[in-house]
């Protein structure tokens, strides 16, 4: 579901984020064992050094140029900054930067649908052709083997709505025609576990295989064209899905529901991954406007990105247990109008989250023990901020 932007970018006007010194930034550091990463076979499975600058894409979709892309630096201290290098790409007002494991290539859709790719070279990044295919792009999903990537198509099944699949090159950035494999009712998102390799779960609703009225679907991986199980995750047809997490134990999957119109309240419902399936676990209310769900890398929180709330929330974990803990305290002002959230997973940086938001990067950071701590701006610009990826 596409949220209405007409109003977006005179709201996105009344915010004036406090410029924070980078030099003044604290970060905690994390354990991090990276013996532990487990990654599918793959020609662009291996990530770089865990230590080191990583490039970060930022779009700018209101900007004179509504396609430009900053291209910005995370180096190894947590400080962020701005190279100078532009990019036009396409807007992308919401959703994510995706890289190849390695870091070489990352892709994002734009708000008509239409797939931008990027490669990477040290630091400088360029624009290179998007697979080629009849698909409008909700989300694109690459698989830890960085060998295959997938669109999620948003529509109804009939109007081309499911997952469509595409091949990476090994040694440059030439791409497979995306082609669709499963077909759905406006399927919002897929999740795949780093840790397994035969298994998928495709929030969609009427999924080939799945039970009438599940919402979220288990495929066989790679996928056949029909599910192997599903749930209703939210117990009934009112959501309009804005994310979907896997918890890094992948034993559970969360969903955000952003529906304006449904009369419920928003809120995050969660299932549970069994060796057998998928089952409904438990669904937190009163979730405002969850635009996007970014899991810790310990797996004891989930940080939400509440646009229309300006706020980031938390939930915490405590074994099979999820609770809603509302908003951390901000260094300075609040978020503003916040577009989503991006984490570093290694390293001595693992637990940093980037949040675009009005005119700026916030940097958020998980304690390791459930919570997280606000950093205030870490960068401050003149542009409205949409769309973030970090390099792994």
């Amino acid at each position: 579901m596409t949220r209405s932007l007409l109003l977006l970018p005179a709201l996105l006007l009344v915010a004036c984020p406090r410029p924070v010194d980078d030099d003044d930034v604290d970060i905690p550091e994390l354990d991090d064992d990276d013996s532990e990463d487990v990654a599918w076979p793959g020609c662009r499975a291996e990530p770089p050094a865990p230590d080191r600058d990583r490039v970060v894409l930022l779009a700018h979709p209101f900007a004179a140029d509504q396609a430009e892309w900053a291209v910005l630096s995370l180096d190894v201290d947590g400080g962020l900054s701005d190279t100078g290098q532009r990019l036009s790409a396409g807007r992308a007002p919401y959703g994510d930067a995706v890289f190849t494991p390695d870091g070489a290539l990352a892709f994002a859709v734009t708000d008509d649908g239409n797939l931008v790719t990027f490669e990477v070279e040290g630091g400088e990044v360029a624009v290179v052709p998007a697979p080629a295919g009849d698909y409008y792009a909700a989300r694109v999903v690459i698989e830890p083997s960085g060998e295959v990537g997938w669109i999620v198509d948003g529509n109804w099944a009939k109007n081309g709505g499911g997952l469509y699949r595409f091949d990476i090159g090994c040694d440059d950035a030439t791409f497979g025609p995306a082609e669709r494999v499963v077909e759905g009712k406006l399927p919002a998102d897929l999740l795949l576990d780093p840790a397994r390799d035969d298994r998928g779960l495709m929030v969609s609703r009427e999924v080939p295989g799945a039970a009438a009225g599940d919402d979220v679907a288990l495929l066989d991986w790679p996928p056949a064209g029909a599910a192997t199980g599903g749930a209703d995750a939210f117990g009934d047809d009112e959501a309009s899905v804005s994310d979907a997490a896997l918890t890094p134990d992948g034993r559970f999957a969360l969903i955000g529901d952003y529906s304006a119109f449904s009369g419920i309240p928003n809120r995050v419902a969660i299932v549970e991954l069994t060796a057998d399936g998928v089952a409904p676990h438990q669904v937190l209310p009163d979730v405002y406007d969850p635009m996007a769900l970014v899991p810790s890398p310990g797996g004891d929180a989930v940080l939400v990105v509440s646009g229309y709330g300006d706020a980031v929330f938390v939930i915490s974990r405590d074994g099979d247990d999820f609770a809603f803990e509302g908003e951390p305290a901000y260094v300075g002002q609040s978020p503003q109008l916040p577009a989503t959230g991006s984490v570093v997973e290694r390293g001595e940086l693992a637990g940093l989250v980037l949040v675009s938001e009005n005119q700026g990067v916030r940097g958020v950071r998980f304690d390791g023990e459930g919570g997280v701590e606000d950093l205030g701006m870490l960068l401050t610009d003149t542009a409205i901020s949409g769309a973030l990826g970090i390099q792994p």
